[in-house]
Order: structure tokens, then C-alpha cells, then sequence
């Protein structure tokens, strides 16, 4: 080893100590951090997955939806040109009497 005052030993030696202690402060809080960034994008993947869920659920009740409307609008045109028969009827009907 270099032979150093005493003085300068010692205070290599702390700033080797604070450094060391320095690095190990900002690798415990890289870990911290990691962990609670890792838990944000957890949560953030399930609220994801969540909304997708959700999406394809509204998906089938807007075609259940559409369907319903199909049907409504087929019975109604049923019960229209059923309308416009008994209007003519009635009208021949009435043409010949």
C-alpha cells in the first residue's frame, strides 16, 4: 500500500466509506423504485385488461341491440303492409257495394 500520512489514510478511508455507503443508499432505492413502478404497470396491465373486457362486452350488447332493431323494424313493416292489405280490402269492399 502507498504510504500515505495518516491523516490522508483516514480520510481515504471515510471517503471510501461514503461512497460505498453513498452507493448502497441509491441501489436500496433503485430497488424501491423498481418495485413500485413494477406495481403501477401491474396495475395499469389489469385496468387494461379490465377495459378490454368491458369493451368487448358493450361490442355484443350494441349487435344485441342492432338485432332487436332489425327485428322491431321487420315487424313493423309486417304489420304495415298487413295495414295497407286491410285498407285495400276495405276499400274494394266498399267500391263494389
Amino acid at each position: 500500500m502507498i504510504n500515505l500520512p495518516t491523516n490522508s489514510k483516514s480520510t481515504l478511508i471515510l471517503l471510501l466509506v461514503f461512497i460505498f455507503l453513498l452507493l448502497l443508499f441509491l441501489y436500496l432505492n433503485y430497488k424501491k423504485y423498481k418495485n413500485l413502478e413494477m406495481n403501477k404497470l401491474n396495475y395499469l396491465l389489469l385496468d387494461f385488461k379490465k377495459e378490454k373486457l368491458l369493451e368487448k362486452k358493450l361490442n355484443i350488447v350494441d349487435l344485441e341491440i342492432e338485432n332487436i332493431q332489425k327485428k322491431t323494424q321487420l315487424h313493423l313493416n309486417v304489420l304495415n303492409v298487413g295495414l295497407l292489405n286491410t285498407r285495400f280490402s276495405l276499400t274494394e269492399i266498399f267500391k263494389s257495394t
